[in-house]
């Protein structure tokens, strides 16, 4: 399958997999919102999701993140989706800037994004170009990625290692911590 590629006509409704990330402010309400803003904006059905999960700071003096995976399907090709994803992506990180500029948040001690949405998988396509990378080159790497596809596809295998979900988290190196919401004390 071209990325592409105009699905015309009356698309099939495709499996894609989208992690979520919000790294400040009220970050539950701010991941709800976005899933809101998916669902609305760009017609993404969801079949499940996740619960949330605490993601320990990869830097000092940051706070713990909190991130999501959603399973949903869609009728865009992949790379409108991906387009229109990284656009409620900007989206997203306007509503910190703007909270930012009036002085109501101070930006923590770091320099990542604030709110970050990744298409991670887009029913079995392997795809690379200047502007996408199906799947996510993220998720082999990333327990806050993997402990959330656990909980909802475990055997969900992925296409360029040929290795379950399972198995990728067993053989992860030096894993980040992440955490059931609600349940860091």
């Amino acid at each position: 399958m071209d990325p592409k590629n105009i699905i015309y006509g009356n698309p099939p409704k495709l499996n894609v997999f989208i992690s979520l990330f919000s790294s400040f402010g009220d970050k539950i309400s701010s991941l709800q919102q976005c899933v809101q803003i998916l669902k609305d904006k760009i017609q993404l059905e969801i079949v499940t999701s996740t619960s949330f999960y605490e993601v320990e700071p990869q830097l000092p003096d940051s706070a713990w993140s909190i991130c999501a995976v959603l399973q949903a399907s869609t009728k865009y090709p992949p790379l409108k989706l991906f387009n229109e994803i990284k656009a409620v992506e900007k989206f997203m990180n306007s509503l910190y800037q703007k909270d930012l500029s009036n002085g109501s948040m101070h930006l923590p001690n770091f320099t990542e994004k604030l709110f970050a949405i990744d298409l991670l998988f887009y029913e079995d396509l392997v795809f690379e170009d200047e502007e996408i990378c199906i799947p996510s080159p993220l998720v082999h790497t990333k327990a806050s990625i993997l402990v959330p596809l656990l909980e909802i596809s475990p055997n969900l295998i992925h296409p360029k290692f040929d290795k379950t979900i399972t198995k990728l988290y067993e053989i992860l190196p030096n894993p980040e911590q992440v955490i059931l919401y609600g349940t860091n004390v």
